[in-house]
């Protein structure tokens, strides 16, 4: 039996109902001093109150249904309409979690240039909770700013990590000064760092964005190496003084950012510790993926949308949009098979990380944890969504291996992202 007009606290011990309000919605109230049953003429059926004790209290033994109000409004519009033409309706949390945790101003202002119409309020979010914290604010020190997409990029590295999916240590970001956009690559030395600031290098200019600037810290001995690119470059090198980083601010607070979005990010799809070591690369290009979508609040623009222009923003980016989904979402990942068995299971269940760049919109990057391999594919049908909060885990899943991880590099089967290894 159903009740549909209800009113839920989260947490707490028991579901109490008003009796007076079951009344003026048509249901019967049956019983006696042992018992009481809620009936519904409309159907016939009835659910029996427990009585407490001695307290003479009588209780429901029922659990609200799936998805609540915390959830996702109007899935079905946004995963199968046409998104240059429907208006798509998102709860407020659903959204929180799609756009890898961004902050209440940021995700309210993007929904709205999205034509997304956000229901709900600003709630505490447990993932944001458990990854983030406050910490004093550091000082921008810039004697110039960019006055164009491409002028000064922001480069740095950040590690040693746990060794990644794809055997990767260091993280290697590097920001456009004036949009904001971050390109993140991986490495398993820092000696790979040049060469990856060089293929930079040729994107931008390959991309018609030609680098005048590029800001750095002083330490490492790839500095050479990095130094002779920029001269083959034409670009300037603009080196910090040792012991401020803040002088390139832009850039280590980006890092911080990314990286409390993909911790939280993994703690809402409630992956084990041993599953964050190990795709925490993953995890930290999708925040990344998700920011450059997301309104900067330095700029008021989504660094995409600066970055390719409006007419990409509107073809590609809100294509994208309209298809992502939360990092960690369990996906039933269709098998390829030449010749499928009569009785042979035809779905991988798999973990959700991220959308595929250089691919249709629809198209997603699935994680295998039973062959330890990153699958793009567009044939995936999603399982229900529930932020940390729910009891549920995803231990069952990754029996069999218990963490996840990839003992050899022969054992990694992984798709790498252009030019990024990670």
């Amino acid at each position: 039996m159903l009740i549909r007009v209800a009113k839920v606290i989260s947490g707490f011990a028991y579901n109490i109902v008003s009796l007076g309000k079951l009344l003026q919605q048509g249901y019967t109230i049956l019983g006696n001093k042992n018992e009481f049953r809620i009936g519904d003429p409309n159907t016939g059926q009835s659910i029996q109150l427990l009585k407490e004790g001695t307290s003479g209290l009588y209780f429901l033994d029922v659990e609200p249904l799936q998805p609540t109000a915390a959830s996702l409004v109007a899935v079905q519009e946004i995963e199968t309409g046409d998104a240059k033409v429907t208006k798509t309706t998102l709860s407020y949390t659903y959204a929180h979690n799609i756009f890898a945790h961004a902050s209440e101003i940021a995700l309210r202002q993007t929904c709205k240039s999205l034509g997304i119409t956000l229901v709900g309020q600003h709630t505490v979010c447990d993932g944001c909770q458990r990854a983030k914290q406050r910490a004093k604010a550091v000082s921008k020190v810039s004697t110039t700013k960019a006055s164009r997409p491409g002028q000064r990029m922001l480069l740095d590295t950040s590690g040693p990590y746990d060794r990644s999916l794809g055997g990767s240590t260091y993280w290697v970001k590097i920001m456009d000064e004036y949009t904001r956009k971050s390109c993140e690559s991986y490495a398993k030395r820092k000696s790979e760092v040049p060469n990856i600031a060089e293929k930079h290098m040729e994107y931008c200019k390959g991309s018609g964005f030609k680098i005048e600037f590029l800001r750095c810290d002083n330490a490492g001995e790839h500095q050479a190496k990095l130094k002779d690119a920029c001269h083959r470059h034409g670009i300037t090198m603009e080196y910090t003084a040792p012991g401020t980083p803040q002088q390139n601010g832009i850039v280590e607070r980006r890092f911080a950012t990314d990286r409390d979005k993909a911790l939280a990010m993994m703690l809402a799809g409630q992956l084990q510790p041993e599953i964050q070591r190990l795709l925490w690369a993953e995890a930290t290009k999708c925040a990344s993926l998700r920011m450059n979508l997301t309104i900067n609040m330095a700029t008021n623009e989504p660094p995409n949308k600066m970055w390719y222009g409006l007419v990409h923003w509107e073809n590609r980016s809100k294509q994208i949009v309209s298809k992502m989904n939360p990092f960690g979402r369990i996906g039933y990942v269709k098998t390829k098979q030449k010749i499928a068995g009569k009785f042979v299971e035809k779905t991988t269940k798999c973990v959700h990380l991220s959308h595929a760049e250089d691919h249709p919109h629809d198209t997603y990057r699935m994680y295998n944890p039973m062959t330890r391999a990153v699958i793009v594919t567009r044939n995936v049908t999603w399982a229900a969504w529930t932020p940390s909060k729910s009891q549920d885990s995803l231990e069952h899943i990754f029996e069999g291996n218990n963490d996840g991880i990839a003992d050899r590099d022969a054992d990694v089967k992984y798709i790498e992202w252009a030019n990024s290894p990670m």
